[in-house]
């Protein structure tokens, strides 16, 4: 399959927005979580972090921010760099669902202390919200480019003079 210039614009759309939520997602997770997780003996928290951390823990809606949020973020995060790799390919929908699998199995594994960490049906709502999301942004992208073709419409790109 030939990719065109606006596949290409895609496909880095999507890196960027993967980048951006992985990035979110960590700076959640080290600026509010204390220094004491797995993650952070495996890869030390930066200093500054100590300085910006701050305690949202008093409300439902700032536990869920902090504890779920960044998972959601994190899975937002695969999704958007499968797409990224198989934009307009079966090879999405394929790795996709293992990558949905993988995700959903890391959290039940949780359950039975497998790995360390707190089941979290939260958690798993989020990762479902973000497969949510990441399919209508790409339903959205996909219709305006169908949309597009199908009326000959030019691209903002072509309407400048």
């Amino acid at each position: 399959m030939k990719t065109t210039a606006a596949d290409t614009r895609c496909r880095l759309a999507y890196t960027a927005a993967a980048l951006v939520s992985l990035a979110l997602g960590a700076a959640l997770y080290g600026v509010f979580r204390n220094g004491d997780m797995l993650v952070f003996s495996l890869v030390p928290k930066p200093a500054f972090f100590g300085s910006l951390y701050r305690s949202v823990h008093n409300t439902a809606f700032g536990d869920f921010v902090v504890y779920n949020v960044p998972d959601g973020l994190w899975f937002l995060s695969g999704l958007f760099a499968l797409r990224a790799l198989w934009l307009n390919s079966v090879w999405f929908t394929r790795y996709g669902v293992v990558f949905s699998i993988a995700g959903l199995g890391l959290e039940v594994s949780q359950i039975f202390k497998t790995i360390p960490g707190t089941f979290d049906v939260l958690d798993v709502l989020c990762m479902g919200m973000s497969a949510f999301l990441e399919s209508v942004i790409y339903t959205l992208v996909t219709r305006r480019k169908t949309w597009q073709t199908k009326h000959g419409c030019p691209t903002w790109r072509q309407r400048l003079p």
